[in-house]
């Protein structure tokens, strides 16, 4: 007998042995309910309802389910429903994650190596493990939610709907080994009592527009600018955050690479107090934000200075470095698609455009201190971000209603 490849008998015979044991792998889950994550769990209650949550790190959700879901893009959170009404309760999965993963199609993605018999119990144990839809009345349910994998915080939104009544929950949870860059800022001891300026909607257009306004970042040395700051949020740490979790904005950390340019640059003599991304499916192109805190409010609401740009993630940072111009030239266009998702998240309470930050024509681009070219319109977008969603014809435009007709085309 011929052997292909140059093996010998042996060598086939060992690949032959190799094949059946991965075709006879048993599956091998934990118990859910003795997890050391939940240690970690977070509980909320809203009327009668109660919730807790958990979320396993890479590590413990490969011991929980015997398999490497990270890997594959997919982070489960574990979810306790207590109903403590007298009717029905229904869980919205949707409200999660709008793109979750239902737990047969998770058991589905991972049953090459098994066998039949593994296979089934693999699917037998992600369907009753499963965080069931409905909770009856004066019951609890528990169970894992399959989500798509998000670095840092996990944060998310969770609905639950009983007789004509909506209960909705806003979670946190912190992951071990990440850090986000605005959690060691002290934003209480960022200013002194008589830094604070206090004023209203009317007042804050006046304050973006008066020359002691910052338009720029600076480096260090403060004789070079950086790219506009086209952006002002007005909103609570709360309502910012809460907003930031409606439009899947993501964090970063103080030594995130992909970060360095922004990090180089100052406002009110430092850094940005927090750097948050958007990104595609189908790019490695990220939208960029850089916040800092204000001693402005409005009506007692921080204000907050951002600049919205493009960039890249760190897998790409030498083309980047190399094209600058060919990544963040156009920085009105990711501050139109910031307004949209703000917008289209339920997160815009009012919102409007001022002049004030020096235009920059296409064919004429300005340069940062750190290389990169860039055209404006030279207009500021302003948003005031609720804390409870918004609905969408709900928001008002305070400032530059012609302007704002122009960009957008809407008359409201």
């Amino acid at each position: 007998m011929r052997v292909p490849g140059g093996l010998n008998h042996l060598a086939v015979i060992a690949l032959m042995i190799m094949i059946s044991a991965c075709a006879s792998r048993p599956y091998t889950p934990s118990d859910a309910s003795s997890a050391s994550f939940l240690q970690r769990s977070l509980q909320q209650t809203n009327g009668p309802i109660a919730v807790e949550v958990a979320v396993p790190s890479a590590a413990e959700s490969k011991a929980l389910t015997g398999l490497d879901l990270y890997d594959q893009g997919i982070q489960p959170i574990w979810v306790k429903v207590t109903n403590n009404s007298d009717v029905m309760a229904r869980v919205s999965h949707w409200s999660v994650d709008r793109h979750y993963f239902p737990p047969i199609e998770v058991a589905y993605m991972n049953r090459k190596p098994y066998s039949k018999a593994a296979y089934a119990s693999m699917e037998r144990w992600f369907y009753e493990n499963g965080l069931p839809r409905r909770i009856p009345p004066g019951e609890t349910r528990s169970g894992l939610i399959y989500t798509n994998f998000s670095p840092g915080t996990k944060g998310f939104t969770f609905d639950i709907f009983s007789a004509q009544k909506a209960y909705n929950f806003t979670f946190f949870v912190p992951m071990p080994g990440f850090t986000p860059d605005y959690i060691n800022v002290d934003f209480d001891s960022l200013y002194a009592a008589e830094e604070l300026i206090g004023t209203d909607v009317a007042g804050l257009k006046a304050l973006l527009k008066s020359p002691s306004a910052p338009t720029h970042p600076t480096n260090a040395a403060g004789d070079g600018l950086g790219s506009p700051l086209n952006i002002a949020i007005v909103a609570t740490g709360k309502a910012l955050r809460r907003s930031l979790l409606r439009a899947r904005w993501l964090e970063t950390t103080r030594d995130d690479p992909s970060t360095e340019f922004s990090r180089q640059q100052q406002v009110w003599d430092r850094g940005p107090d927090g750097i948050f991304y958007l990104t595609r499916p189908d790019s490695d192109e990220r939208i960029m934000m850089a916040l800092w805190l204000s001693p402005w409010q409005v009506d007692g609401e921080p204000v907050w200075l951002g600049q919205l740009s493009y960039g890249l993630d760190d897998r790409r940072l030498l083309v980047q470095f190399l094209n600058p111009e060919g990544i963040a030239a156009d920085i009105d266009n990711p501050q139109r698609f910031a307004m949209q998702v703000f917008w289209y998240s339920q997160s815009l309470s009012a919102t409007g455009y001022l002049t004030g930050i020096e235009p920059a024509d296409r064919n004429s681009p300005r340069t940062t201190f750190y290389g990169r070219e860039y055209f404006t319109d030279g207009l500021r977008l302003v948003v005031y971000l609720s804390e409870d969603p918004v609905a969408m014809g709900d928001g008002r435009i305070v400032y530059g209603r012609e302007l704002m007709r122009r960009v957008t085309g809407f008359d409201d």
